[in-house]
C-alpha cells in the first residue's frame, strides 16, 4: 500500500526533506502546550493592559521553560521523569527559613508523615 502525503506550505527556499522534517517535528509543539495547559495549569487571563498581557506571558513562559530544563537535565541524569512527576516533586519539597549570623538561609526539606 502507497502512502502520499501532501503538505501545503509558503516556504518556497526550503527542500522537501526539510518541509516534511518541520511537519514531522510538530509533535513537540503541541507537546509542549499541552504541557502548559494542564501540568502548569497556564489558562487565558483577562489583562487589559499590553504590560499585564506581556508580563503574565513571560511568567507562563519562564514555568515552562524551567519544567523542560529541568526535564531534559533529569534526562540526561538517566532520570526519566515526566512534567507531571516533576511537578508532583517540586509540589513535595518545603524550605525552612534560618537566620546564621543575620543572614537568611533556605533550608530544604520534606514533610514526615
Amino acid at each position: 500500500m502507497t502512502v502520499i502525503y501532501g503538505i501545503q506550505t509558503s516556504e518556497k527556499e526550503m527542500s522537501a526533506k526539510d518541509i516534511l522534517d518541520a511537519y514531522h517535528n510538530l509533535w513537540r509543539i503541541k507537546e509542549s502546550f499541552r504541557v502548559m495547559k494542564s501540568t502548569l495549569e497556564v489558562r487565558p487571563v483577562f489583562h487589559w493592559t499590553e504590560r499585564r498581557i506581556k508580563g503574565h506571558f513571560v511568567i507562563c513562559f519562564l514555568a515552562f521553560l524551567l519544567k523542560r530544563t529541568l526535564e531534559f537535565k533529569l534526562r540526561q541524569a538517566g532520570e526519566n521523569a515526566s512534567p507531571a512527576e516533576i511537578q508532583e516533586a517540586l509540589n513535595s519539597l518545603y524550605f525552612a527559613e534560618v537566620e546564621i549570623e543575620g543572614e537568611a538561609f533556605f533550608i530544604k526539606t520534606r514533610v514526615q508523615n
